[in-house]
């Protein structure tokens, strides 16, 4: 599988019917044929597989679905996890919390990020070094600009990834 992340921003109705799914099957079903399917530019954020990296930067360096502070460990994981298999990992944060986020995120330098960034666990997939750290903060600098993006509007975001 390919371990590529994306945001997308979805209406609070879209964001309704993932919570009445009925199991995972169906929540990843109705993902891929309605939200994926559509590939929204417009409303969507491409992470590639710098997601892992910029979750662990505020997750306490770890891949943890809930560490680190509010709200920044909330713009990857964190918010709502909508599903309990971990092959496809879907979580939703509601537009209060895009809101928090868009405030939180904006004022992350590169500095910090690369502070951050050299603070990440031994168990991460790559070698720490500079490459990676510009590969990591070219997708951060998009999501950034998504966030900020989103939260003029009522939508929420979904993070999807899958293992």
């Amino acid at each position: 599988m390919s371990c590529r992340g994306v945001l997308f921003a979805i209406k609070p109705s879209e964001s309704k019917k993932l919570r009445n799914c009925k199991d995972d099957d169906e929540l990843v079903d109705y993902i891929q044929e309605n939200i994926e399917e559509e590939w929204d530019e417009d409303w969507l954020c491409e992470t590639d597989k710098a997601w892992d990296a910029i979750h662990r930067c505020f997750a306490d360096g770890k891949l943890e679905l809930f560490g680190g502070k509010a709200p920044l460990n909330s713009i990857i994981f964190g918010g709502e996890i909508l599903n309990t298999e971990p092959y496809y990992y879907v979580s939703l944060k509601n537009n209060d919390l895009v809101k928090e986020i868009a405030k939180e995120v904006s004022s992350i330098s590169k500095e910090k990020l690369r502070e951050l960034y050299y603070q990440i666990a031994d168990d991460y997939a790559e070698e720490l070094n500079e490459e990676d750290f510009e590969y990591m903060w070219e997708w951060f600098e998009c999501i950034k600009e998504f966030y900020e993006k989103v939260a003029k509007t009522n939508r929420d975001v979904i993070f999807t990834v899958d293992q």
